[in-house]
């Protein structure tokens, strides 16, 4: 399967999508995630422009709030947001291993 069309059997088969940083394609899955209902976790800080979308939509996507839109720069909590399926606490209520 040609790369592109990747994001629509991707996006339909998650329970939620995990944006690892990336560019214009990992923001369509995002943003096509959202519109599918599928929580959003975006994984930021690592210098792609998927980090920009906490700037463009901090709290969803568009005002239908079709789905949750979570930001965070710490992996374990997008992960454990991602397991869960709710938002990940703060990172400073982590009592986690460190790093």
């Amino acid at each position: 399967m040609e790369y592109r069309a990747r994001s629509v059997p991707l996006v339909r088969s998650s329970d939620a999508l995990v944006a690892l940083g990336g560019e214009a394609g990992t923001m369509i899955e995002a943003l096509m995630a959202y519109a599918m209902g599928k929580p959003v976790i975006v994984l930021t800080g690592l210098g792609f422009s998927s980090d920009k979308l906490e700037l463009a939509f901090p709290n969803a996507f568009d005002r239908r709030m079709t789905a949750q839109v979570t930001y965070t720069n710490d992996v374990r909590l997008a992960a454990q947001a991602a397991c869960s399926g709710r938002s990940p606490p703060p990172a400073s209520s982590w009592v986690g291993e460190d790093v």
